[in-house]
């Protein structure tokens, strides 16, 4: 009566759930034949995409399927679960050796293609160890990378890392040093390089960048800056210390340094601004492309790790620079 039900079932799922009860109240020839049906009726969902098993249950599949003498469909089962030895025997056992010969080549295309993913990710690593971040980015973000969680992860740490429009500390001539990059630098609530998390500063409030080679203010904001009482009319050129007042509240001092041209006090911190590049003994320093920081090496060789390096590497957190593979750290990125 299950058997019949299940014939006439108009829905495959509700076929297969008939099957599998009438299998198990069945015996002898009659439970076999019902163990065959409901294995193809299995395996015809899962080609359809109608139904999701595992690799182990795949595997299951592929013996019940072997058991019943459906050994082209084992095959298929075996190869679905990842199976190639067991899908080769059930091959040679049914004498399928076109089919056999197809499954060759499909397995050598994988490996090929592992090969190549191998590649890219041998090719990031060394482009992330040489300084090259954005091009070992663009290759863990690649089509054929996107699959591999090795490429997944790099790309991941290499985010995670960047020096980007952020202050970012760094260690260099015995000292700690906190630096904001680029021509021009924001000050402001959110969405600035510099932030101060105060309802009295406007979202972006002041803009610190060169005007007739001169460290200059521009307040920019909504909320208001003074000088002493005054309201901030115009650009305010930095040629000695000041204090501006921003929205009333928050207090903000600007020095000019003659090596680093400006020094920004705010919050218990000091950040250094140079509104350009930054010259020192491992090379220039200054804001590429997306933004990212990165570093010009000077005329002698310069190391990150133990990796020659030449042209513009890109900063990440933790990259330490020396003159000599083995020499003293001249500049290191603090984590």
């Amino acid at each position: 009566m299950l058997r019949a039900r299940a014939d006439s079932a108009p829905d495959a799922h509700e076929r297969l759930e008939l099957l599998s009860l009438a299998r198990q109240l069945s015996s002898g020839a009659a439970q076999a034949a019902l163990v065959r049906r409901h294995a193809l009726l299995k395996l015809d969902l899962v080609k359809r995409r109608m139904l999701l098993l595992t690799k182990p249950e795949l595997a299951e599949l592929g013996r019940e399927l072997a058991s019943s003498g459906e050994h082209r469909m084992a095959a298929d089962a075996y190869g679905l679960s990842g199976d190639l030895e067991a899908q080769t025997d059930e091959l040679v056992e049914a004498g399928a050796i076109e089919q056999l010969e197809h499954v060759f080549d499909e397995h050598q295309q994988r490996e090929h293609l592992q090969r190549a993913r191998q590649r890219i990710v041998e090719r990031a690593r060394d482009l992330y160890q040489l300084g090259q971040r954005r091009a070992a980015l663009n290759l863990c973000d690649d089509r054929l990378a996107r699959s591999d969680p090795r490429l997944s992860e790099l790309g991941r740490r290499i985010r995670a890392e960047r020096v980007g429009g952020e202050p970012v500390s760094l260690e260099f001539e015995g000292s700690i040093v906190r630096f904001a990059f680029g021509e021009r630098v924001t000050l402001g609530r959110s969405g600035s390089n510099l932030i101060v998390p105060s309802p009295a500063v406007s979202r972006v409030h002041l803009v610190m960048e060169r005007r007739d080679g001169e460290p200059t203010i521009v307040d920019v904001s909504t909320n208001g800056t003074t000088l002493g009482g005054v309201p901030l009319g115009a650009a305010l050129p930095v040629r000695e210390p000041l204090e501006l007042c921003l929205g009333g509240e928050v207090f903000v001092r600007f020095e000019p340094d003659p090596r680093f041209t400006l020094r920004v006090s705010l919050l218990d911190q000091t950040v250094v601004v140079p509104l350009g590049a930054l010259s020192l003994k491992a090379g220039a320093i200054s804001v590429g492309p997306e933004p990212w920081v990165e570093l010009e090496p000077g005329p002698s060789q310069l190391f990150l790790g133990k990796w020659p390096i030449s042209g513009r590497v890109q900063l990440c957190r933790g990259d330490e620079f020396r003159l000599e593979r083995e020499g003293d750290v001249v500049l290191r990125v603090v984590e």
